[in-house]
């Protein structure tokens, strides 16, 4: 039978440690955004270079780095994993205020890419060894709520101190004068080396519902996956989707704001924080409570049933979202499917954790990273742009762009989302009854 969950108390230290952390991930990640003309102007890039710092640099090491760190969350001290992966990508984010050049930047990127890799792995794999199942939803919407909130709060900080210090800069003790761009970077960067070492005094938990404890004669999760992949085939595609679904409308919304109905960017950055708090933060916390609730009622696919609840809201959010209306229609309409988007996937850290032995937990949730970025970050954007400039040859279609990629992405994740229920159920019932032999 299974060790219960440690006393909570700690456990809820660790999830305000790991939300603090979360915080400062996307503060970091998201600092570059509202940096890139300052960038441009005085290291001289182009469009295509800014780019590729912006995605590709950190994405693309972010999605690498996530599988052997995997790995190694499901065999060493995670505690000191994020610990490190914190110190790492604050020290990067630093190091890309004093980049001087196209390559100095790209290098500093990938190493907040690599950093961050860490949080997600170890970061949930600790939550599911602190909380049992039936409250690791709560938990994990907690500390998920941390991105949106990084996000705003970079959005907010980055946008004050450019429009501060923009043409002057600022003196800085020891570093001296820092353009605005640099100043931004370190002081987002600072924080992180503290959190590092608050970090350390989250205990690692005893590993629970190992394979041994579950009966599982599979200890790697790739041998694991392929003898399931009726259940992980459609999951993974069904995430892939989901997240297509979401960068479409969140990467191109600001731009339709901007160019269809002439918002000023001030504004549609003031929008789009306001969005990440509201929608963002608090579809995280209560998306957590009801994944509890629902994995409550229905202990063997409760958390995976939500797909009846959430995407049949996300494609009439798109319906909503499709037909052309004023600036206020279509910001509610982003706001919808960002909500919804937003709730689903804050359970599916839960559900895959719950649904593979502890040491595959952390490989779990990395595929899931790297099935999220290559197919949300690295695809959506640029397959909604070669809508606009190759099939509609129109940039002010942008509109019809966003909902041609978005809506059919929505509807296949939700298709496999049904397909794969009845394999979540009965590999959970397999484990449930296990756990309690």
């Amino acid at each position: 039978m299974s060790r219960e969950a440690p006393p909570g108390g700690h456990g809820w230290y660790a999830v305000g440690t790991l939300t603090i952390a979360w915080v400062l991930a996307y503060l970091d990640r998201q600092a570059i955004t509202l940096l890139i003309p300052s960038l441009k102007a005085d290291l001289q890039l182009s469009d295509t270079e800014v780019s590729l710092v912006q995605g590709l640099a950190f994405a693309l090491f972010f999605a690498l780095a996530g599988l052997p760190i995997g790995r190694l969350v499901d065999r060493s001290n995670r505690r000191n994993i994020i610990a490190l992966g914190t110190l790492v990508w604050s020290l990067a984010t630093i190091a890309c205020g004093f980049a001087d050049s196209f390559a100095e930047l790209f290098v500093a990127r990938m190493g907040v890419g690599a950093g961050e890799a860490c949080l997600a792995p170890a970061g949930y794999s600790l939550i599911a060894d602190y909380f049992s199942g039936e409250r690791r939803g709560r938990a994990t919407g907690l500390v998920t709520a941390g991105g949106p909130l990084g996000s705003a709060l970079s959005s907010f900080a980055s946008g004050t101190l450019i429009q501060r210090f923009g043409t002057t800069g600022i003196e800085v003790p020891v570093l001296g004068h820092l353009a605005a761009w640099q100043f931004v970077f370190v002081i987002f960067g600072l924080p992180g080396l503290v959190v590092s070492l608050l970090v350390l005094t989250i205990r690692e938990p005893e590993r629970r519902e190992s394979a041994r404890e579950l009966k599982v004669a599979e200890v790697s999760f790739a041998p694991f996956a392929r003898q399931h992949r009726q259940l992980f085939v459609p999951i993974y595609g069904s995430l892939a989707c989901l997240f297509m679904s979401g960068y479409a409308i969140v990467a191109w919304g600001a731009v339709l704001l901007m160019r269809v109905h002439g918002v000023s960017p001030g504004e549609v950055g003031a929008m789009y924080g306001l969005m990440l708090l509201v929608a963002g933060a608090g579809g995280s916390v209560l998306a957590g409570v009801v994944s509890d609730r629902f994995s409550r009622r229905w202990p063997a696919d409760g958390r995976l049933r939500l797909a009846w609840l959430y995407f049949p809201a996300i494609i009439v959010g798109y319906a909503w979202f499709a037909i052309p209306a004023g600036v206020t229609v279509t910001f509610a309409a982003i706001v919808w499917v960002v909500f919804f988007s937003g709730a689903y996937t804050t359970g599916t850290y839960a559900m895959l954790t719950d649904a593979v032995p502890n040491e595959m937990r952390g490989q779990a949730i990395a595929v899931y990273m790297l099935v999220a970025n290559l197919c949300g970050l690295g695809l959506t954007p640029t397959l909604v742009a070669l809508f606009t400039d190759q099939v509609f040859g129109d940039e002010m279609m942008v509109r019809e762009a966003i909902v041609v990629v978005g809506l059919p992405a929505t509807v296949l994740a939700f298709v496999l989302s049904l397909m794969a229920l009845r394999h979540y159920a009965a590999l959970r019932r397999a484990l449930f009854s296990a756990n309690q032999e």
